[in-house]
C-alpha cells in the first residue's frame, strides 16, 4: 500500500516576522549572491575575469571584505558549496 503524503502545514508569522525571516535567509548567502549577480551579468563577469587574471583570489577576497563592511555584518561560518561557479567557499553572515 502507497503511503499518503501530507503537505507541510504553514506556520503563519506577521508580516514584520516573515520579512525578519526572509530578509535573514538572504542576509546570511549575501555574499554568494553577489558572486551569482556577476557571473549572470556579461559586463561585470568580464570586468571580474579581467581582475582576477590581473589580481588573482585577492579580487573574491575583497568582493567579501566589502560586501560584509557594507552591510555591516558578522562572520558565521564558511560555505563550501556555493551556489555560484565563481568561487569555492565564501564566508556566510
Amino acid at each position: 500500500m502507497a503511503e499518503k503524503k501530507t503537505a507541510k502545514t504553514i506556520k503563519l508569522l506577521s508580516a514584520s516576522e516573515y520579512a525578519d525571516k526572509i530578509v535573514g535567509i538572504y542576509k546570511k548567502n549575501i555574499t554568494d549572491h553577489v558572486f551569482q549577480f556577476i557571473q549572470n551579468d556579461k559586463e561585470l563577469f568580464r570586468e571580474y575575469n579581467s581582475h582576477v587574471r590581473n589580481h588573482g583570489g585577492t579580487v573574491d577576497q575583497q568582493i567579501g571584505k566589502k560586501v560584509k563592511a557594507v552591510f555591516k555584518l558578522s562572520n558565521t561560518g564558511t560555505c563550501k558549496k556555493p551556489e555560484n561557479s565563481l568561487t569555492r567557499s565564501y564566508t556566510k553572515h
